[in-house]
């Protein structure tokens, strides 16, 4: 029985092609990566939210306005 330890003409080997493959493989998928990166950076978002639509909150604080379409919505404390 070998140890798997030692290596070995043909795990050398192996281990070659592996490693081969798999920098390929990298490679094109951090090429692909990169390009749909740029893809989506290019592209435009439109904002179709009007510059009036406002909404008022009722909070313990007071009334705050807010937009109606929110983009995000953080809390401070709850």
């Amino acid at each position: 029985m070998t140890s798997l330890l030692l290596p070995t003409a043909d795990t050398d080997a192996e281990f070659a092609r592996i490693t081969a493959a798999l920098t390929r493989r990298g490679f094109l998928g951090a090429g692909a990566l990169a390009g749909i990166g740029l893809l989506t950076a290019c592209g435009t978002s439109s904002s179709e939210s009007a510059e009036g639509s406002m909404r008022t909150i009722n909070t313990a604080l007071g009334q705050v306005e807010v937009p109606t379409n929110p983009q995000r919505v953080v809390s401070a404390d709850y």
